[in-house]
């Protein structure tokens, strides 16, 4: 649901930009203030794409290091069942890969606070975004009011391009859920250390 909803995320900010980027070379803007807006708008409309695309790739990762993660433990706990019996060797093997569990769920717990953080910046840079746009709005409405802009129907069709390009920066960016390894199976329970084992036989 995620990956549906930032691929429909993506596709609008696709449709945003090319309408920004008309609203950006249109011919009925003041020249000097509107042009510094216009910048302002552009770059914040580019990181936004950006840090969107950052969130997702994040998003993909972690998918991939709970399966990973998942696998881990399955391995875990069959070998657990399969312990009584088994050599030393069965022992390192399964000590291997207890690391291996415990350094994945180390790395997932970053990458979520990565991910946490690309959030925060996603929704800052989300209301960056929809002040540009007011302000572009507020000018140009200033200026159709004023008679200021030299063609009145360029003036508002440009404002009906900004109000559609604006409209898919409204929506906020679903929050990824929070890690839940707290339920998976204690990777520790009941084992021993290796080395130990081995002197002791």
């Amino acid at each position: 649901h995620q990956t549906t909803t930032l691929r429909s995320l993506m596709m609008r900010l696709t449709l945003a930009a090319s309408l920004v980027l008309g609203a950006l070379v249109g011919t009925a803007m003041a020249p000097t203030p509107a042009a510094a807006q216009g910048v302002d708008l552009e770059a914040s409309s580019v990181r936004f794409g950006q840090l969107a695309q950052e969130l997702e790739t994040l998003r993909n990762r972690r998918r991939a290091l709970q399966s990973k993660y998942g696998k881990l433990t399955d391995d875990i706990a069959a070998r657990k069942r399969a312990r009584r019996g088994q050599n030393l060797l069965s022992d390192i093997e399964l000590q291997n890969l207890l690391k291996r569990g415990r350094a994945t769920a180390d790395d997932l717990y970053e990458l979520q606070a990565r991910i946490r953080g690309v959030e925060g910046e996603l929704a800052s840079a989300r209301r960056q975004v929809l002040s540009a746009f007011d302000e572009r709005l507020t000018k140009l409405e200033t200026n159709l009011v004023s008679g200021q802009g030299s063609n009145r129907a360029a003036v508002i069709a440009e404002m009906n391009r900004l109000r559609q390009a604006r409209f898919a920066y409204v929506a906020p960016t679903t929050a990824t859920p929070d890690l839940d390894l707290a339920d998976l199976p204690n990777l520790d329970a009941g084992q021993e250390d290796p080395e130990e084992a081995l002197a002791a036989a």
